[in-house]
């Protein structure tokens, strides 16, 4: 409930904006490596999750240590069977210029070894 209200007045008060999708990364992981495809920076996009942090906070929410990384995830738990590096220069793709117009309050949660992500709140940014 405090998340959703959160999100909800984040979203209140941030328009809409574009995001180019750019490059490829993955955090290392003792379960394997979590690729992921990457944001430009966005100074929008900063002052989304800024605002996001700042409503959290109010709640009792501690402020995340790790810097934000704007991206979205490929994958979890991941093996390769070559070089890490050698994954991240053999994938190409052309920059993808994504519109944000919601943000969503999502849910991890185990489900027959499987990590399953469930949408629980949707707030739409203003236009």
């Amino acid at each position: 409930e405090d998340i959703a209200r959160a999100a909800a007045l984040a979203a209140s008060r941030n328009r809409a904006f574009d995001i180019t999708l750019s490059h490829i990364g993955y955090f290392a992981r003792q379960g394997g490596l979590i690729p992921w495809i990457g944001a430009d920076d966005s100074e929008q996009l900063k002052k989304l999750v800024s605002t996001v942090e700042r409503e959290l906070e109010k709640c009792g929410y501690k402020r995340e240590r790790r810097p934000f990384k704007s991206h979205i995830t490929l994958g979890r738990e991941v093996t390769l069977k070559a070089d890490k590096k050698d994954f991240i220069n053999t994938i190409k793709f052309d920059a993808l210029n994504v519109h944000v117009s919601e943000i969503y309050v999502m849910e991890s949660v185990r489900q027959g070894g499987k990590l399953i992500y469930k949408p629980l709140f949707c707030a739409r940014l203003k236009s």
